[in-house]
């Protein structure tokens, strides 16, 4: 459309200001979108050559293709730019940067002065390479005009009208360059198919139809795509398939044909190297009617017709002579097509591209005489028939296609070899029965290896297609007489490689070093260094901790996403090795004034106080059953000692020249009331204990010791949300007993104030800025206010009065669950929490949701031992769109997550107070519901002759309209509702229940379903529907 030109050339003009010009490589990492089609057109404007790249390529690809081609600049997205660390030497135009579009807005929008011709690159795609690194085949734009003008002959021309064409290719693989532009030059519509469409044959008959889709480019996988969807009883109405890539069989073409009574349509197996511009011949079967003539002569593989336009083909014995018809040879491509060569690879450009002695030397313009006087040597086995058609027969190497992919296997044996262990590799394509091909990996090494481990090594350095799905060790490999490796004779891959990783010991200083940290965060007797931290208890908030505990110990600094990329000590001392050092700062002890600066959290909760007046919704009371001979005296002393060791529980809080502060006492009067009652007296006395706070008056903890038996009592306290959290209860439970038992506490390193002071400081920092803009980014633009159902009128004044709704998940569920967060990498909180979303969305009917989850906000050692208010929430966005799977789903809710933890420190008041939220007294501000998956390290300790465990009550307030909590102990997933009743009715809550359940039922079973597939049960309109406070972890 005419935009998009004009986006085009406004985005080639910024590219020509960085120095693009003919035959400039220039890096396209972007999703299919328009904004590709839109970078592609302005690379070519612009005078220089796209590179395709994936944004699901691993880090260390995409950084070999920058320096290989030698690209400068690389069009991105904000997305791709966050999750990738693209070279300092390469510029990076984020096409929805703010700042970029602005830029880009103000470039004349007409069309260019063109600097390049038909003998410039247009684009350098990236194919598998038998050195362990992928290699750049250049080709040029007389090339990429010769394949249109070809496919016009050859399809298009027998079509009068303007066609919809699918794209379902992977435009970093070459398929794309015929659907783009024979789309774009031919006057066609072209329409991006998302990935999870073109995977399922239901969801992609769905959209042929609603799109009206006339032409089909795709791979056999595609047709056995369309034959698997049993449930579709329509016809796709598309007139015409073009098929490529590997091997077409007559069989699959048959079932195809034969699936829907009445349907016609036209296939045209293409075939092609991407050294010979994609296609280079065609055989088109019309009707059935060709198709069981290639059944009469008892074919298996469609032919591959004859040379399209401009175009050569060639087969020749082992003397390069040409064969006789019907004999076996390799197949050599000549004509229009042939790739300039390989970039940066002389020797294997002469080995492939070799002199044509077939050509015509006497070509009028040199351009041609080079494409005339040049053949491509395919390296594929194949025959001409009496009809003049060609016959592919196999790979004369060993490259093969899998699915569609050109794979040299040499390449995923070069990465093989690169891990520690592996003597030798071998990687065959095996087959199934059902004609389905997958790489399989036979290796020869010096211990026993795991498939998990081999995974994760191969993972930074291949695509996931060219990951082996099986694996097979052997003590050696079988050998030919002439002692070369016999495939043939190498055994079926049924034996996967299973099992867990044996213990290995720290071999290295830095390995045992880290192997201590590992012992501390994960409270382990021992960990080994092929151990995975998440595999061994770790979740994101000990991965946090474990961050600033490497920081702090090691002077090196690891991200969280780092930590996730490399989970084992072997992996981390590795990359620690390649760091550089950064030297740990202390939180410094603050000078001794008479009153101190509060935190964001303490003054944000302070100025709630007020507002609310008596309300008691920031109180942090907790109940505990002591069970034993409780001495009282003793209680009240270790108590008095546990104040006298922590300011915070002597600290006050009161306004000065208009300004919170905090007010530290070098002592306060404390006293335990004691009391005598029955259990069902006890009750009352619960109740009747919690009373609002005056901030002005020290301590603000209050305690109770009722004693309902001989042995048996109830020990409630109370504190204010000011001065404390979760954690900070758990440290007190902790710390009252060892104070209780006469243990004696190491010294904390800091207090709360030097904390509120330097936080402060901090705020004035470069990195601290970094971070707010990441939130004011994350949440640009307007703000969805989430609209669930409700069964009574939202009052004008938020209320606390709240429920609670427990469940279950279902063992196998909880395991499937299990098994999702480790395919994905992720973690349970992820794949809870992404489930959670989409019964949201199924609710709202939005799909653009903000949801608050609870950090500990302890990113320091020294924080830990502390009591105070350290939590802080984070409201991060979430999409779900119904056209994705719940896996890619899932795999973008990772990123966000990991993004939104890499920038926690970073206070949500302020960040409410920068975006100018709106204040509603009747919401919270920015999110309305939370999702929090509970710590199990509860409250509890247990003494030489006590017992301190939480005292079960009932549940009475709400925080939040809607909270979800999960809890996961020894791989059973529980999950509790609290809700504020006066918005939902409890029949609600159960059928929400009901629905999240169905909801991690049917992706536990499959999560590649769509979102939009995933069924809930409750009326969406039936009525009702129609707490920084715990320990959390994600």
């Amino acid at each position: 459309s005419s935009d998009k030109n004009e986006q085009a050339n406004q985005l080639a003009r910024v590219l020509r200001a960085k120095g693009v010009e003919a035959d400039q490589p220039v890096g396209v990492l972007l999703e299919r979108s328009a904004d590709l089609l839109v970078s592609i057109l302005a690379v070519l404007k612009a005078g220089g050559a796209y590179v395709p790249m994936d944004t699901m390529y691993p880090q260390e690809r995409i950084d070999y293709m920058l320096q290989d081609s030698g690209a400068k600049v690389v069009i991105t997205s904000r997305a791709t730019n966050l999750s990738l660390q693209l070279p300092s030497t390469v510029q990076a135009i984020v096409l929805d940067d703010q700042d970029v579009q602005a830029q880009l807005g103000a470039q004349d929008a007409s069309n260019l002065i063109p600097v390049a011709g038909l003998y410039n690159l247009a684009y350098m795609i990236y194919t598998s390479g038998t050195t362990g690194q992928p290699k750049g085949v250049m080709i040029e734009q007389g090339s990429v005009s010769n394949l249109v003008d070809a496919l016009y002959e050859r399809v298009f021309s027998r079509y009068d009208q303007p066609l919809h064409i699918a794209w379902l290719s992977a435009f970093v693989f070459d398929a794309s360059v015929k659907q783009i532009f024979a789309s774009l030059l031919l006057g066609h519509t072209l329409h991006v198919v998302s990935r999870d469409v073109s995977l399922s044959g239901e969801h992609l008959i769905a959209y042929y139809r609603m799109h009206r889709i006339d032409l089909s480019d795709g791979t056999p996988a595609h047709l056995h795509i369309l034959n698997e969807s049993v449930s579709v009883t329509e016809a796709p109405d598309v007139k015409h398939y073009l098929i490529g890539g590997e091997a077409l069989s007559v069989q699959l073409v048959k079932v195809f044909l034969h699936k829907w009574s009445g349907y016609r349509p036209v296939i045209t197996n293409v075939y092609g190297p991407t050294e010979t511009t994609e296609d280079a011949t065609a055989y088109t079967i019309e009707d059935v009617e060709s198709l069981h003539v290639l059944l009469e002569k008892g074919e298996h593989t469609v032919s591959i017709g004859t040379p399209i336009a401009n175009q050569a083909v060639y087969i020749l014995n082992n003397q390069q002579q040409l064969v006789p018809i019907g004999i076996a040879g390799e197949l050599y491509i000549g004509g229009a097509g042939i790739a300039r060569g390989y970039l940066n690879l002389p020797e294997l450009t002469a080995e492939k591209f070799i002199p044509n002695p077939f050509g015509d030397a006497t070509a009028a313009d040199p351009a041609d005489s080079t494409f005339a006087n040049r053949m491509y040597r395919t390296g594929d086995l194949a025959r001409w028939l009496p009809d003049g058609s060609i016959e592919y027969l196999g790979r004369i190497d060993h490259q093969v296609k899998i699915r569609g992919y050109r794979i040299e296997l040499g390449e995923v044996e070069a990465q093989l070899l690169t891990v520690d262990g592996i003597q030798k590799a071998v990687v065959t394509a095996w087959e199934n029965e059902d004609g389905h091909k997958d790489l399989c990996a036979y290796i020869v090494a010096s211990e026993s290896l795991s498939l998990p481990e081999l995974r994760n090594a191969l993972q930074p350095k291949l695509p996931d297609y060219m990951i082996p799905t099986y694996v097979v060790q052997l003590d050696r490999f079988p050998l030919t007489p002439n002692g070369k490796i016999d495939r043939k004779a190498l055994p079926a891959p049924e034996a996967r490689l299973e099992g867990g990783l044996k213990y290995v010991a720290p071999r290295t200083p830095l390995e045992a070093k880290l192997a201590q940290i590992w012992q501390d965060v994960l409270k382990l007797s021992s960990v080994g260094v092929t151990d995975s931290f998440f595999d061994a208890g770790g979740h994101s908030l000990r991965a946090t901790t474990l961050v600033a505990k490497m920081h702090q110990e090691l002077g090196s600094r690891m991200t969280l996403r780092e930590v996730f990329q490399h989970f084992t000590i072997e992996q981390q001392a590795q990359l620690i090795a390649t760091h550089g050092t950064d030297t740990y700062t202390v939180i410094p002890a603050a000078t001794k004034q008479s009153y101190y600066p509060v935190s964001s959290a303490q003054k944000r909760l302070y100025i709630l106080s007020h507002l609310e007046g008596g309300d008691l919704s920031y109180n942090m009371p907790g109940v505990l059953t002591v069970e034993g001979p409780l001495q009282a005296d003793r209680l009240e002393e270790a108590f008095r000692q546990l104040v006298a060791r922590h300011e915070t529980l002597r600290t006050s809080f009161e306004m000065v020249d208009g300004e919170v502060v905090q007010r530290i006492y070098d002592q306060v009067e404390f006293v335990v009331e004691r009391l005598q009652a029955s259990e069902s007296e006890a009750e009352v006395y619960i109740e009747s204990f919690v009373r609002s706070f005056d901030l002005r008056q020290a301590p603000l903890l209050r305690v109770r010791l009722i004693q309902t038996g001989p042995e048996r009592h109830l020990l409630m306290y109370d504190m204010h949300h000011i001065i404390s959290d979760g954690v900070s209860s758990n440290n007190i439970v902790q710390e009252l007993g060892q104070l209780y038992e006469g243990q004696a506490l190491k010294p904390l390193p800091i207090q709360y104030k030097d904390y509120a002071v330097w936080q402060q400081q901090e705020m004035q920092r470069e990195s601290y800025q970094h971070r707010e803009q990441f939130w004011l980014e994350h949440l640009a633009g307007e703000l969805p206010v989430l609209d669930l159902p409700i069964a009574y009128p939202r009052p004008a004044v938020r209320s606390f009065e709240g429920a609670m709704y427990e469940f279950t998940v279902a063992p196998n569920v909880s395991e499937q669950l299990h098994r999702i967060a480790a395919q994905t990498g992720s973690t349970l909180y992820m794949v809870l929490l992404s489930a959670y979303t989409v019964l949201l969305s199924k609710y709202s009917g939005q799909d653009d949701l903000i949801i608050g989850t609870p950090v500990a906000g302890r990113l320091l050692p020294e924080l830990e031992p502390l009591i105070g208010m350290f939590v802080n929430t984070l409201a991060i966005r979430h999409q779900p769109q119904g056209n994705q799977t719940f896996h890619n789903y899932l795999l973008e809710a990772r990123n966000r997550t990991l993004q939104a933890f890499e920038h926690q420190d970073y206070p949500l008041e302020e960040l409410v107070e920068k975006l100018d939220v709106a204040r509603d007294a009747s919401r919270n501000p920015l999110f309305d519901t939370v999702f929090v998956l509970e710590n199990t390290e509860s409250q509890e300790a247990q003494l030489e002759t006590l017992s301190f465990s939480p005292y079960v009550k009932e549940h009475r307030t709400s925080k939040f309209d809607l909270t979800l909590s999960m809890s996961d102990e020894d791989g059973q997933i529980k999950g509790s509702f609290e809700y504020c009743m006066k918005l939902f009715g409890a029949d609600a809550i159960e059928r929400l229940t009901g629905d999240l359940i169905a909801i991690l039922s049917q992706v536990g079973a499959n999560p590649n379903l769509l979102l939009s597939d995933l069924q809930v049960n409750s009326d969406e309109q039936a009525e009702g529907f129609s707490p920084d406070s715990i320990d959390f972890i994600f």
